[in-house]
């Protein structure tokens, strides 16, 4: 699904493969602090559409769903567990079903502290991109979730780009009270002076926020999160296989902490078990 075509021809979003419905208008990320201009820019993404939201059902097959609205789901993402298997693959489906092409993987090893997972995006000419998203080795335990990856723009420059773990203003103004992710770009584009209460946009090191991820902190059991591109994120300008590998990998820190959390309150339950015993 091409967002910017159609977006040049009708100012919609792409044409929907699985639905006759018509697609609905998308509107940039609101942010209602005072931001600098980059927070501001109007939309002009080259796949997506500026905001996303995930969902899922309770149901013993795992599968997403990543969209603007519940009612316009867009992609699709399940979880290629192979019997007796230590490594474990999410397919990021290029339709609203897990029976639509794949259009990127996503396989994840971990080993001690190293934590890594390759993303494979399978283009359009038949060539792949593969990105590896690593945790830093200078990350440390309070910075456990923190990820990093590295990509081709299409002018030919490598960027790195770093998710880190946020409570900050870019999450509230995004989904209200509530934590989440923040991708920060870390080699060129906009900077702005370090300090402690950083601009909207930027991180208090003068980063420049280019995405961010918000947890859903309501009562709904069928909706996880919400994303956004921003600043330079918004523009196009990194390119489809960076929007895809920002959509996927902010979609693995999210299940990577799912995953984990259930695994330690097993343990914890577990535990209990065998101490009343």
């Amino acid at each position: 699904m091409d967002y910017r075509k159609s977006q040049e021809t009708n100012n919609n979003p792409p044409p929907y493969p699985y639905t006759t419905e018509d697609a609905p208008s998308y509107d940039p990320p609101t942010f209602h602090g005072d931001a600098p201009g980059s927070t501001q820019l109007a939309a002009a993404t080259a796949r997506y559409p500026p905001t996303l939201n995930l969902y899922y059902q309770w149901k013993l097959k795992q599968v997403y769903y990543l969209g603007p609205s519940s009612e316009k789901k867009l992609h699709a993402v399940s979880l290629d567990s192979k019997l007796f298997s230590r490594k474990q693959t999410l397919l990021f489906h290029d339709g609203p079903t897990d029976k639509a092409p794949v259009l990127a993987t996503a396989t994840r090893s971990v080993s001690g502290w190293s934590d890594k997972a390759t993303i494979t995006i399978r283009r359009s000419d038949g060539s792949d991109a593969e990105i590896l998203v690593h945790r830093p080795a200078d990350s440390g335990f309070m910075k456990s979730a923190t990820r990093n990856f590295t990509i081709s723009t299409p002018k030919g420059a490598v960027e790195e780009f770093q998710w880190r773990t946020t409570h900050g203003n870019e999450i509230k103004e995004l989904a209200g009270r509530s934590y989440g992710w923040k991708l920060i770009r870390l080699s060129g584009g906009q900077a702005a002076p370090q300090q402690k209460k950083p601009d909207l946009g930027f991180t208090s090191d003068g980063k420049e926020v280019v995405a961010v991820l918000a947890q859903n902190m309501s009562w709904s059991m069928t909706k996880g999160y919400r994303f956004a591109f921003m600043g330079s994120g918004l523009t196009g300008v990194f390119g489809e296989d960076w929007e895809t590998a920002a959509v996927f990998s902010g979609f693995l820190l999210w299940w990577i902490a799912q995953t984990d959390a259930a695994a330690a309150g097993s343990a914890a339950g577990a535990g209990a078990g065998s101490a009343a015993c």
